[in-house]
């Protein structure tokens, strides 16, 4: 495992991430030229115990030897690094939470990102992972989790629930069309909210 830094991400790993995700905001995330297709994941929490291991095992399958992990929010302090290199023999690592090598990481939102632009994983407050990459990774990674499927489905419910107890004014959506939009699209995400009784 590698901290690195500013200039050594701008070189060996921004290029690769750029492929993925264009810009640093999970809740309007931009997709790059080796997107070819999204999911939602909920409730994702980083490092996610079930999610990791599939993301290293699929991305391992298509030639990956490691991931890049990055703050997204990132802290200027030369001391603390915001940009990380994982080989994927040393994984645990970046499991066990180790705050003294990942200092606040875990508490930022942040991404993680195949080194070869094939895949990336952002994380948002709101508990959200956006899953982007190649037909074969999201598909892959589909199949050995078929619960993704239902993920953003579940989530849009537990929006609804909240918003059936406690009011749409007590609850912070503005986010969400523009982020269904961004993830899918402009019908489909109006669909999804109709669906989620969400669009009042």
């Amino acid at each position: 495992m590698k901290a690195l830094t500013e200039s050594e991400y701008l070189i060996d790993a921004e290029p690769a991430l750029r492929r993925v995700f264009l810009n640093d905001n999970p809740l309007l995330p931009v997709f790059g030229e080796a997107v070819e297709r999204r999911k939602v994941l909920y409730e994702y929490r980083v490092p996610d115990a079930q999610i990791t291991p599939v993301v290293v095992q699929v991305a391992s399958e298509l030639g990956d030897d490691g991931f890049f992990f990055s703050n997204l929010m990132r802290t200027s302090d030369p001391v603390n690094a915001n940009h990380w290199w994982i080989p994927f023999d040393e994984v645990s690592i970046f499991l066990s939470c180790n705050t003294d090598v990942f200092n606040f990481a875990y508490q930022l939102e942040n991404v993680v990102y195949s080194p070869s632009g094939q895949w990336g994983l952002m994380w948002t407050f709101e508990n959200l992972g956006v899953l982007a990459g190649t037909g074969s990774y999201i598909d892959r990674v589909c199949q050995i989790i078929p619960s993704i499927e239902e993920q953003l489905k579940n989530y849009l419910n537990s929006i609804k629930e909240g918003k059936d107890t406690w009011g749409i004014e007590n609850i912070n959506i503005t986010w969400l069309p523009s982020f269904l939009e961004h993830m899918f699209g402009t019908e489909v995400a109006i669909r999804m909210l109709e669906e989620a009784h969400l669009t009042d």
